[in-house]
């Protein structure tokens, strides 16, 4: 029994012994990471050209957004609520977009960040059919303000 005792209390003290040792190897071997940098970002394009870009790309997204919208007026959904039919459909409103851009505030990685501000623009029709809803006319039900944020890197905009 003696044994048994003087084996359990051998064990222990070689175990506390190692976590001990190992803890102090731990210490004394400091972790070295390198710390890495990134230059800022920096664009050889004069305000002017960097702000043409930027309506260029935000007009053309717009464009594709209108046309590729699941409920946007090429996809119209349509409804049957409370007996009549209800075709609704969304659009971005080209006349209310605006643009600006300025440095980001932390970020090195990047160069500008854009504003795209616009409205999206949802519409109504019904009718007692489906084809008579599709019909219209459509009257303006909502208008929801958006801004988006994007990247300018490398000389250009992108989403």
């Amino acid at each position: 029994m003696k044994k048994i005792i003087i084996a359990i209390t051998m064990g222990i003290m070689l175990c506390f012994a190692t976590s001990v040792v190992a803890a102090e190897q731990t210490k004394a071997k400091p972790k070295v990471t390198a710390k890495k940098t990134t230059k800022a970002k920096t664009s050889t394009d004069t305000p002017e050209v960097v702000q043409q870009k930027l309506d260029s790309f935000a007009q053309k997204l717009v464009v594709d957004l209108n046309k590729n919208m699941l409920n946007g007026e090429n996809h119209k959904e349509v409804k049957q609520v409370n007996g009549q039919y209800v075709a609704s459909y969304c659009v971005i409103d080209k006349n209310s977009l605006h643009t600006s851009y300025a440095p980001p505030s932390k970020s090195t990685a990047i160069t500008y960040v854009g504003y795209l501000k616009y409205q999206e623009v949802s519409y109504q029709a019904t009718g007692k059919t489906k084809a008579e809803a599709l019909a219209g006319p459509f009257k303006e039900t909502s208008r929801v303000p958006l801004t988006e944020l994007i990247k300018y890197n490398k000389g250009k905009w992108s989403y």
